[in-house]
């Protein structure tokens, strides 16, 4: 179930709770915080320049961004849980177009690099972005998800904020 992400954390029980965060740009209290706010997540998952070493950052899972240190993390994972296939990257270097994040045939297109919060849907294919933990670019406070399925595996995605 949890294949390409390593050391993801899981919980048991039949609800599933996902955070996504991205550019935190080097604080780790922001993250720490993220964790103690919700404690049983099944996965975290950091969308890049995180500007941390992987341990420094558990239990979050991360992607390369473009201020990591290089070749730190992956440039993409893709995996899969019961309730879809997800393609993660921090989006650098690449277009955003909607053909281009179709073309990673997932469920769920995750990136981050805009510090921008990103939620909507094409050809049935969700397109998130977290925004930035840090330094948000959209005037707000810093912001992250919280996509969570029920028992009858019906998706919430809660924009937050820190």
């Amino acid at each position: 179930m949890f294949e390409g992400l390593g050391k993801a954390v899981t919980h048991g029980g039949k609800n599933m709770e996902m955070i996504l965060v991205s550019d935190s740009h080097g604080n780790i209290d922001v993250l720490k915080e993220i964790v103690r706010r919700h404690p049983h997540a099944n996965y975290y998952l950091h969308l890049g320049d995180s500007e941390r070493c992987p341990n420094e950052i558990e239990p979050f899972v991360s992607v390369q961004g473009n201020c990591d240190p290089y070749d730190t993390y992956p440039k993409s994972r893709f995996f899969k849980t019961r309730y879809g296939t997800f393609y993660l990257e921090h989006g650098n270097g690449v277009g955003r177009s909607l053909d281009y994040m179709a073309s990673k045939h997932a469920d769920f297109y995750v990136y981050g690099h805009t510090h921008v919060q990103d939620i909507r849907t094409y050809q049935g294919m969700y397109i998130l972005n977290p925004g930035s933990t840090t330094f948000p670019r959209d005037g707000s406070i810093g912001t992250y998800l919280v996509l969570s399925w029920d028992e009858k595996g019906e998706l919430t995605i809660q924009p937050m904020k820190i």
